[in-house]
Formats: structure tokens, sequence, C-alpha cells
């Protein structure tokens, strides 16, 4: 499974000038947020690109839009965001970890490797991007990192299902049947719903 962090927000401040619609930057950040915050993406979208037309290096409208773009399957295009961001920015540990996920769906896992071991340098407590880094050490028919990435991913947050339903798929390549059933239903007993885990 995906998972993708969220960017930091970044208020502008009001005194900027006016876009085509006569909104100010923080008007059309605002709007954005609060569209975002409700699941209307469409809504939200032109006004994180109002608010990059008129601050183009704004990191949060570009975090944001491109979260939008992952939401809606556009992963060339949030690629091109996270790009940007590090080019600005390269210890940015959030825009490694979701361009290191981008590049495992384009199917680019060497470049994703990179970028997900970046991001632990920078932030060695995401449970998630080591749950992440397994999934592309699994990828690469490395079994052993990618088990000792999920066990790092639980050190860190026992609660998450995805690194015990992880476990047990790496188990199952391995011909390791029983053991992948019980990782499996370790993640079903944190998440009872958990689709993959039930596959």
């Amino acid at each position: 499974r995906v998972v993708f962090e969220t960017g930091a927000v970044v208020d502008i401040m009001s005194g900027d000038g006016k876009s085509q619609s006569g909104w100010s930057a923080k008007e059309h950040y605002d709007a954005a947020m609060s569209a975002h915050a409700q699941g209307r993406l469409g809504d939200a979208e032109p006004h994180y690109k109002a608010v990059l037309a008129q601050h183009p290096d704004h990191p949060g409208a570009l975090h944001r839009l491109a979260l939008v773009f992952l939401s809606t399957g556009r992963l060339a295009e949030a690629a091109q965001i996270y790009e940007k961001i590090l080019a600005g920015a390269p210890d940015d540990a959030v825009a490694h970890a979701n361009f290191g996920q981008v590049l495992r769906s384009l199917g680019r896992n060497s470049e994703a490797l990179v970028h997900l071991k970046r991001a632990l340098v920078l932030k060695p407590d995401s449970a998630e991007t080591h749950t992440n880094l397994g999934n592309v050490q699994a990828a690469m028919n490395r079994p052993q990192d990618a088990l000792a990435s999920f066990a790092k991913a639980l050190a860190l947050n026992p609660r998450l299902a995805e690194p015990y339903n992880n476990i047990g798929n790496v188990y199952e390549s391995l011909g390791r049947y029983e053991e992948a059933v019980v990782q499996s239903n370790k993640a079903l007993a944190l998440r009872p719903d958990f689709a993959p885990a039930m596959n």
C-alpha cells in the first residue's frame, strides 16, 4: 500500500498582489486549503495554481498541489512538482519520501530507493517511509532488506497494519506460507477491513 506524507503548510502574508480573479495569493491559498479539506480536489487545484503563479516556490502550495495530482492519479505531474521542490529544498524529507513513492509507482525502483533512503537520513523516525522503502526493496527482489525495513517500521509504530501485511507478502514470495498467514492475521487484528491482508 502506498502511504504519502503531507507537506508543511506555509501561510502567505496578506499584502500580496492580486491574481486575474482579483484575489490575493493568501485568499487563493485559504480557498484551496478549504476545498482540499472537503475533498473537492477539482476546486482546490486552480487555487493552488493561482498561488504558484504569484509565488512559484511556495512550499505549502507545491506540496499540496502534488498531493492533488497523486490523489487523481497524475503521477508524472506530481513527479515534476517534487523535482521542483527538491531543486529548491534538497533536504525536504517529505518531498523525498513522496517522490520515492511516485517513482516506485512509475516503475523507477532504483531512483525510488535513493529518495526513500535520503528521506530516512533526514527523518529516520518515519514508520511510513520505512514501510515504503521495504516495498521498493521487495519489488527489487531484496527480501531480507525488505523484512528489515518493515521491522524498523513496526518498531517505530506497532499499530501500523501495512508492515505486517507486507511482511506476509515477502514470506509468501519465499514459500513460507504459515508465517505469511500469521502476519496477515496480525494486520487484520489491527484493521479488520484491510482488504490486502484478507487477500
